[in-house]
């Protein structure tokens, strides 16, 4: 069967090959087509339209796939494109929101008469037990245990470690932080502690102080650590206990202690 059905499908070759060669050897010669041309031309023309539409086909779907291929390049150098743009919008977007608290930092620093530090904040004490943080400068920079650290917004803590290149500042939200200082409506004075991670409370108010809601406290001076006049916060809440010499006072940092980034270490005063 197998025999048969090759033998046919060689059969069907020479025919076509024979075909072609009497039509081309006809117009070489530019004679008139003969009947068994004429046959063969009826017989092959269906099988070279089918070749020739096969191989339009195949034409097609490679360069179908020649074009799919160029559609995939783009697009992966479009996307990289994209990521590239991207990555540049959010470093401008950082450098702007860099430049701007600079800039407030710099203007703080031209209004105050204290020498002033520049540190950046690189690491933050992560204990249920402490509340500091680590920053880039340390006894090389001339800095030393217990000198106060601020931003422009407000006091932060102080420096209660300090190695070559580093050093650790305790925020005035630690419990164990304590910040002489003053309503600066009324002059009452007091002791600012650590309560909790975004709040100090500051203790022994006299009683008949008349403290209010926004009231602004600032440093006292006293104690010798921080000097007078820095902003420590604003008071949120009054406590009045029905037995007692004092009342306290809720107070709200002035200084954003959750994000900072960079912070000024008071070395001296002017």
């Amino acid at each position: 069967m197998r025999g048969r059905r090759s033998s046919g499908i060689w059969s069907l070759i020479l025919l076509m090959v024979a075909g072609f060669g009497l039509i081309t050897l006809n117009l070489k010669k530019e004679k008139a087509i003969t009947s068994l041309e004429s046959f063969a031309l009826a017989v092959l023309s269906p099988v070279h339209g089918f070749i020739t539409g096969t191989t339009q086909q195949v034409e097609n779907a490679w360069e179908g796939y020649l074009d799919l291929v160029q559609v995939k390049r783009e697009n992966t150098k479009l996307r990289e494109e994209v990521r590239k743009l991207r990555e540049m919008a959010n470093a401008g977007v950082e450098l702007q929101q860099q430049n701007r608290r600079l800039l407030q930092l710099l203007d703080f620093k031209e209004k105050t008469q204290f020498d002033l530090v520049l540190a950046q904040v690189i690491g933050v004490d992560s204990s249920n037990w402490s509340r500091a943080i680590f920053i880039n400068r340390g006894s090389r920079d001339g800095i030393r245990k217990d000198l106060p650290v601020v931003t422009h917004e407000g006091v932060v803590g102080r420096v209660i470690e300090a190695t070559p290149d580093a050093a650790k500042v305790l925020l005035i939200t630690d419990p164990r932080s304590a910040v002489d200082a003053l309503i600066q409506r009324t002059r009452d004075t007091g002791i600012v502690v650590g309560d909790d991670a975004r709040h100090a409370r500051m203790k022994y108010l006299p009683l008949e102080s008349n403290l209010k809601t926004g009231d602004l406290v600032i440093s006292s001076g006293l104690g010798g650590i921080f000097p007078k006049g820095l902003v420590v916060g604003r008071v949120t809440g009054v406590t009045k206990q029905k037995f007692g010499l004092f009342q306290e006072a809720e107070i709200s940092p002035s200084a954003n202690l959750s994000r900072l980034e960079e912070v000024f270490v008071i070395a001296k005063g002017s």
